[in-house]
């Protein structure tokens, strides 16, 4: 069942947690001074946040438990060697843990919810079920939307922990206007990068499971226009992500050149851990017909490598933060 779970895929989501309350929620918040003496601290505890990081891992496990049992056919042809469920567990057996982790997950979303007084929130969790489920069940089937969804609720992790923490959303926001706008700006970069390397990688997926998901009459991308079309999508997406990494870089280096040496810093950290990559990915894209099915597996683990590196970009602003 472990492998049925993804604990690697778990465990990235629990780092982007963690990174993002560490090195933004925290920090940010410690700069708002209240009594006079006293800075303002994350309206979650940390069991209490701990505890959101279950509720998400959670929906995120049920969503594997789900896709691999509407793929199991998939499976045997795309991953004879790794195919669980119909093998190894039984089909009933993993409608158990996909209803047993979904409950979890909304039980505590929905305590998490009423605890920072926002009911709306529970909504998110309720949304997530019935998208993941959809996923599993027809939208991977269709081209580009089953990537979407992916790659949309991913962006989602990152918007939660900032979410979760009401001061943003206060009507007074007298005197910290600067840095709530400063955190949300952070926020939407990170998950708009998250967005689209993941839906870069979503797509490599495709390519990688071309086979087995044309015999179960899935109509992906590779399979509804072909290989090659979806190699030029690719590089077009490639070619976005590198133009919106180096627009981001040319602002930091503006804003750096007053003796901001944080900034400058970030900026070789990610020409090194993100611009480099994906300028190298569109390159060999260019030579695709010699990929194998190998191959576009070393890619999709890359693209997860580039977006953890990526995400660790994060700690320059918790330097920013706190000098």
């Amino acid at each position: 069942m472990i492998k049925v779970l993804r604990p690697i895929n778990l465990l990235f989501i629990v780092i982007v947690m963690i990174v993002i309350r560490l090195a933004l929620i925290v920090p940010s918040l410690a700069t708002i001074v209240v009594n006079e003496s006293d800075f303002l601290s994350p309206e979650l505890s940390d069991f209490q946040y701990a505890m959101l990081i279950l509720s998400v891992i959670g929906l995120a496990a049920a969503a594997y438990v789900i896709n691999d049992y509407y793929d199991r056919e998939a499976d045997k042809i795309n991953k004879p060697t790794h195919a669980v469920i119909g093998v190894k567990i039984h089909e009933k057996d993993a409608l158990i843990w996909y209803y047993g982790l979904n409950a979890i997950a909304l039980g505590l979303g929905l305590f998490l919810a009423l605890r920072v007084d926002n009911l709306r929130l529970f909504y998110l969790f309720v949304v997530s079920v019935a998208v993941n489920w959809l996923y599993a069940r027809y939208l991977k089937k269709i081209a580009f939307i089953g990537n979407l969804a992916v790659s949309a609720s991913l962006a989602m992790v990152v918007w939660m922990p900032y979410l979760f923490e009401p001061v943003y959303f206060a009507d007074d926001l007298d005197g910290i206007e600067g840095m709530v706008d400063f955190i949300t700006k952070v926020i939407l970069w990170t998950s708009a990068a998250a967005f689209l390397l993941n839906l870069i990688r979503e797509i490599v997926k495709d390519l990688q499971d071309e086979e087995g998901d044309r015999a179960m009459g899935c109509k992906t991308l590779p399979i509804a226009i072909g290989i090659p079309f979806t190699v030029y999508i690719l590089q077009v997406l490639t070619l976005g992500a590198i133009g919106g990494f180096a627009y981001l870089m040319y602002r930091f280096y503006l804003m750096g050149v007053n003796e901001l040496y944080w900034l400058q810093q970030m900026n070789v950290y990610l020409g090194l851990s993100i611009l480099a990559p994906c300028i190298a990915l569109f390159i060999a894209l260019f030579g695709y017909k010699k990929f194998s099915t190998k191959y576009w597996g070393w890619i999709s683990h890359a693209l997860k490598l580039i977006m953890l590196l990526g995400l660790f970009s994060l700690l320059f602003f918790k330097h920013y933060l706190e000098s």
